[in-house]
């Protein structure tokens, strides 16, 4: 779910309905940068959450979440690679898959 940015009526709506979605989710997860909290629909939002009696909120730094995303992009070029290759060789030589190890780390 998100906010509109510019048209100020689309931002009106969804902000107007930010406490019933949050009424039929089971978990808030913070997607958080250091301007969070400068939104006033984002305060709205995690007051809306503590009003409604929940208290599943996970707080996930942005920068985690890119690390996170290099890591399962870098996982996925590395078994792509040794898939194409397996298919162009009979035997995978010990050099490959030494240099395929070695890029991930």
């Amino acid at each position: 779910f998100c906010i509109h940015q510019t048209d100020p009526e689309l931002k009106k709506a969804g902000i107007r309905g930010i406490a019933g979605i949050l009424r039929h989710s089971s978990r808030l997860v913070v997607l958080w940068t250091s301007v969070y909290f400068s939104r006033l629909w984002c305060t709205y939002e995690l007051a809306s959450w503590i009003h409604l009696g929940k208290s599943q909120i996970h707080f996930v730094p942005v920068s985690l979440a890119a690390v996170a995303a290099s890591v399962i992009s870098g996982l996925f070029a590395q078994f792509a690679f040794l898939a194409v290759y397996r298919t162009l060789a009979d035997e995978l030589p010990f050099e490959v898959i030494f240099l395929s190890l070695w890029m991930f780390c």
